[in-house]
């Protein structure tokens, strides 16, 4: 078993760790001389740039890179259970797991996305939003996406660098009212590129500018999701990833900084949701309905984009012009 801080690896660390380790196994079976491919900048140099980076960039009105405050309410929906702990020695946070089956996993991850020429995490995205408004009734659902931040934003090549690059933003994402699947598809998808593109100069404005955020801003909380991909490839014949992992990769007695944390990976044909909440938040019924409600939504979502005969453009397909959705569909359908 190999361990490390997440401030240290992130999951393209892992990456870029366990594929070194491979062709060096692989490499010593094969009585071959061990060798790897060039490394790239170092984590330190990185940080350098990125400050410098930071200093560079000029914004009109910071606040317009916040969340507004009238979706801060959204952090807090109506299924919250707060169920206080009576001892501080009880668990704070559960962990609850779901494996969808290998069909639907391979449409979401595959054919599926052809109909709105969206990527898996779209459908993903889409699917949580789905389950969130279900239960709680808002029709405004914030999500904190997280990724992995290796943004080619300034001359910085970080492409075999272990280290923690992760980046996370708060996206807001509007539930239409009506069964229009195509609406809330290319919503997300559309709100997924932009928060993709702004990711890491949110991050770096927010911490540059937090001594003018208020405390409610300072301390909200949202969902937290990170699709990790297929994770397929990290096992060979010499290592074997398993699926069951470490279980809590926290202490129990630790308390979430998101409201809840939606890690999901696929592997072997299959996907693998995780689930960490706080249980003093979250009830583990509700932590249970919330993953049947995103398994329900795949579902339908997957059943929507495979009836469809053609794939519809939107405006995020085209990045060297500005066209609505509606001139899009006038030009191509």
């Amino acid at each position: 078993m190999i361990s490390a801080h997440h401030l240290l690896m992130d999951g393209v660390s892992w990456r870029i760790l366990i594929e070194d380790l491979h062709q060096l196994m692989d490499q010593s079976l094969l009585g071959k001389d061990l060798h790897l491919p060039n490394k790239t900048e170092s984590f330190q140099s990185w940080s350098i740039k990125l400050q410098e980076y930071s200093q560079s960039i000029q914004i009109n009105n910071t606040k317009s890179w916040l969340i507004p405050t009238k979706y801060l309410a959204i952090t807090q929906p109506q299924f919250i259970s707060f169920v206080h702990s009576s001892s501080e020695f009880e668990p704070k946070v559960g962990n609850i797991t779901r494996i969808i089956d290998k069909k639907l996993s391979l449409q979401i991850c595959g054919t599926a996305n052809r109909a709105v020429h969206t990527e898996p995490q779209d459908l993903m995205t889409t699917a949580l939003v789905m389950a969130l408004s279900d239960i709680t009734g808002l029709t405004n659902i914030v999500l904190e996406m997280e990724n992995h931040g290796r943004i080619a934003s300034f001359s910085a090549d970080v492409g075999r660098t272990l280290g923690w690059f992760t980046t996370m933003i708060p996206a807001i994402f509007e539930v239409a009212q009506g069964d229009d699947l195509f609406l809330l598809i290319s919503g997300v998808k559309e709100e997924l590129r932009r928060v993709s593109r702004d990711a890491m100069i949110y991050g770096l404005l927010k911490y540059r500018h937090k001594q003018e955020l208020t405390e409610e801003q300072l301390e909200a909380k949202y969902p937290r999701f990170n699709y990790l991909g297929d994770l397929s490839l990290l096992s060979s014949k010499t290592l074997v990833l398993d699926p069951k992992g470490t279980r809590l990769d926290i202490s129990k007695h630790d308390r979430l900084p998101s409201m809840f944390d939606l890690n999901v990976f696929l592997l072997d044909g299959n996907l693998h949701y995780s689930l960490m909440y706080n249980v003093e938040e979250l009830s583990h019924e509700v932590a249970n309905q919330l993953l049947e409600r995103v398994t329900i939504s795949l579902d339908e979502i997957s059943k929507y984009c495979n009836s469809q005969r053609i794939g519809r453009f939107t405006p995020s397909d085209f990045d060297t012009t500005s066209l609505s959705q509606e001139e899009l569909d006038s030009l191509f359908y």
